[in-house]
């Protein structure tokens, strides 16, 4: 099977809170699968309907963690065989102020693994 997406994935194994009305506050936990910048997926107990919208909040790690909040549109959910629960696609919609740039800076981190998010090139090599 050839890779459809556009941006390279990393396999995470974040824990996450999902909106699926978006401001409903009725959030429930989620476990991040994998991360791009484009959108990600998650181990959700609940099924979400294609194209619904819903809010994803997560920590990114870092040399001090960071949330992020996104807007995203499911592109799939189905019934995952392993663990009972459901595995949603999400595309990111809507990055709430540098979000955007805080994920692609840990997926940077993640492809190199050379200097920790958070912390600059001349830290780095001072230590």
């Amino acid at each position: 099977m050839q890779e459809k997406r556009a941006r390279p994935r990393i396999t995470v194994g974040l824990p996450a809170f999902l909106d699926p009305g978006i401001g409903t506050d009725a959030c429930i936990k989620v476990h991040a699968i994998d991360l791009s910048v484009e959108g990600m997926s998650v181990c959700s107990p609940l099924a979400l309907a294609k194209g619904a919208l819903c809010r994803v909040t997560m920590s990114i790690p870092g040399k001090q963690a960071r949330n992020i909040h996104v807007t995203c549109a499911v592109i799939y959910s189905v019934l995952s065989n392993l663990s009972c629960e459901f595995r949603l696609g999400l595309r990111f919609l809507e990055f709430q102020n540098d979000d955007k740039a805080i994920v692609q800076e840990y997926l940077d981190w993640r492809f190199t693994d050379s200097v920790m998010p958070g912390a600059t090139a001349a830290k780095a090599r001072a230590s």
